[in-house]
């Protein structure tokens, strides 16, 4: 009986989640995310069947720049607004943490039955089947003006409080006490490693992102980060040499003041070569580290990292030669020899470095 009344709970639960307008909208977004919308009448939307061929190709053409506009980024549901058989809701794209990517979309409803379907344009009931008289189509506009006004008040509120949002997401990851604890040394090591297991939160914390006053030039910061991370060992140069798992890198140098420091990392990545030894290229990366009025050492990149060209400036070869020529010894320090007793033990940890792509570990047998 127990069971029978469980499933029974479930049922009932699932038939009314179809039901609910903003579920509905969300599903239809999903779909559209995934190239997955049936536009012919009686399919995924409420498009009438009277809708002649130019503006379905519209439609579609319409509906393939929303799939654009939504991307990746997660979705929830906003504020919803209903009339007897006719809905209208607001749908959030809240992922990331650019405030250039945040969007609100608008989507009409029609309710057939007991079911809500999508109007098949955004925030429009038009060629939704919804006739023309005067009564009713003085309640859509109603609607219709709803969500064209509160589409802009809504994305509006979410970039004031995206500020806030991003500050919660970083300290999930690096809390302002583990920033104060930091020396210029502790700061870089966890940069690179941050940025080595494409953590955005930490990385962002280290580029000032818990800085009570962002840098001037956070925007940039945050949109070149948030570019390389999300796409690994893709990334163009020069973030690639501290996302990719397939490069070596080791800190060469540091030195700290009161206010200040820097630090230089050797990066050797197998896919390059030098063009004067044909062997693997090690290059130097730099960077600044400045005191903010928090007590946070804080991550300055150069010009480089910022721009979306890699229009990189000449290494400073007889500067850089002495901290080039370190990289063998600083890397043996921080990745000491791992030799194995018996043959069949390192047969075993060769195999299992190949397999998972762990250059550093195959390189400590």
């Amino acid at each position: 009986m127990k069971l029978i009344s469980v499933l029974l709970a479930t049922t009932l639960f699932a038939h009314g989640a179809s039901n609910d307008p903003g579920k509905e909208a969300i599903n239809f977004l999903e779909k559209v995310r995934l190239g997955k919308i049936d536009l012919a009448p009686g399919g995924d939307t409420a498009l009438s069947p009277q809708t002649a061929d130019e503006k379905k190709r519209e439609i579609a053409r319409r509906i393939e720049r929303i799939a654009r506009d939504l991307g990746s980024d997660p979705l929830e549901l906003g504020a919803v607004k209903t009339d007897d058989d006719y809905a209208a809701v607001l749908v959030r794209k809240v992922g990331g943490f650019d405030p250039s990517r945040l969007q609100v979309f608008a989507v009409a409803l029609v309710k057939h039955g007991t079911e809500w379907t999508a109007a098949p344009l955004p925030a429009s009931f038009e060629n939704a089947g919804a006739g023309y008289a005067i009564a009713l189509r003085k309640r859509l506009d109603l609607l219709e003006n709803w969500m064209l006004r509160e589409q802009v008040v809504d994305l509006e509120k979410l970039r004031e409080q995206s500020a806030a949002r991003m500050r919660q997401k970083i300290e999930a990851r690096l809390t302002a006490d583990e920033l104060r604890s930091f020396d210029a040394q502790k700061a870089a090591q966890r940069f690179l490693t941050a940025c080595q297991q494409r953590d955005l939160p930490a990385v962002l914390g280290m580029l000032g992102g818990l800085s009570t006053t962002l840098p001037d030039d956070w925007p940039a910061r945050l949109k070149s980060a948030d570019a390389a991370l999300s796409v690994g060992s893709q990334a163009k140069h020069p973030w690639r040499l501290l996302t990719s798992p397939d490069v070596l890198r080791v800190v060469v140098h540091h030195e700290e003041e009161e206010n200040s420091g820097l630090f230089s990392v050797a990066c050797l990545d197998p896919s390059t070569t030098d063009s004067r030894t044909e062997m693997p290229r090690v290059e130097l990366v730099h960077f600044e580290l400045s005191k903010t009025q928090d007590d946070f050492w804080r991550i300055d990149p150069s010009s480089n990292f910022l721009q979306e060209t890699e229009n990189d400036e000449e290494p400073d070869e007889e500067a850089d030669a002495e901290l080039l020529d370190a990289f063998p010894a600083k890397w043996l320090q921080s990745h000491p020899a791992a030799p194995q007793m018996e043959a069949e033990q390192l047969h075993q940890a060769i195999t299992t470095a190949l397999r998972g792509g762990d250059l550093p570990s195959l390189l400590k047998l």
